[in-house]
């Protein structure tokens, strides 16, 4: 397994981590850099100093979330079709 941490300033993986066998690839980037990767799925983990820059895309994220799993999000999902078949089954409650 690969966890990909960005940070601002990382002193890298701790011996704990080494020793568990997870393979942490740690990338320093500036913060700004470091949201777009993350909002783009290529970071598991990030380090940011920017609170303001952190809650604005945690609540870009949440959003998403609430879309996904009301009702107009199960109905997009349940509509995903390949030919005639439907694909998924959504079964989200709040």
């Amino acid at each position: 397994m690969q966890l990909t941490a960005i940070a601002f300033a990382c002193l890298g993986a701790s011996k704990g981590v080494q020793a568990s066998g997870i393979d942490v690839k740690v990338v320093a980037l500036g913060t700004g850099h470091a949201i777009d990767m993350g909002r783009r799925g290529d970071a598991d983990v990030l380090f940011v100093h920017d609170k303001v820059a952190e809650e604005k895309v945690v609540s870009e994220g949440q959003k998403f979330v609430d879309w996904v799993s009301g009702s107009a999000g199960q109905a997009t999902v349940a509509s995903y079709k390949i030919g005639d078949e439907q694909l998924f089954f959504p079964n989200a409650t709040k």
